[in-house]
């Protein structure tokens, strides 16, 4: 489980890797929220907040890890996104690299200022809008090459 930096209130999704068991999710104050590999925050994450997991094998539970969602609206953009579980709709920016592997079933743009990479397992659901562009993390217009994509329907210009 790692810390997870966002920009604006979003929901996010957390993932834990290793355990052989059931993984249980606590939030800020210690209570059950769930149970699973991994979980996702039941509304928009508007301020920062904690998360933790255990593992249990059979009688045997380890100790919490915990990952910190911190919100940090001064900074518009990290320097880079890794997208490996669902997103919610939205712009989501970057200053260097974007790399995704999700499904998009709903609206969504990427911007970053380097280079965005549609990894094997992406897929934009038919009908869903997609928007991919390089541009700075303040920069409004823009102009892309649309790079032929197996799974992508189309792009959106501004």
């Amino acid at each position: 489980m790692a810390n997870v930096t966002i920009t604006s209130a979003q929901v996010v999704v957390l993932s834990a890797t290793g355990c052989t068991g059931t993984v249980t999710w606590y939030n800020a104050a210690n209570t059950s929220v769930g149970t699973g590999a991994s979980y996702t925050t039941p509304s928009a994450v508007a301020a920062s907040t904690s998360y933790s997991a255990d593992c249990t094998v059979s009688t045997c539970t380890s100790t919490k890890t915990t990952a910190t969602i911190t919100l940090n609206a001064s900074s518009p953009c990290p320097p880079a996104l890794n997208h490996t579980a669902t997103v919610a709709s939205g712009l989501y920016k970057a200053t260097d690299t974007i790399n995704s592997q999700v499904i998009m079933t709903s609206p969504t743009r990427y911007q970053a200022g380097k280079s965005i990479t549609l990894s094997p397992g992406f897929k934009a659901d038919s009908g869903t809008i997609f928007e991919a562009k390089i541009a700075a993390c303040n920069q409004r217009r823009f102009s892309i090459h649309k790079k032929s994509y197996p799974n992508l329907s189309s792009f959106f210009y501004d």
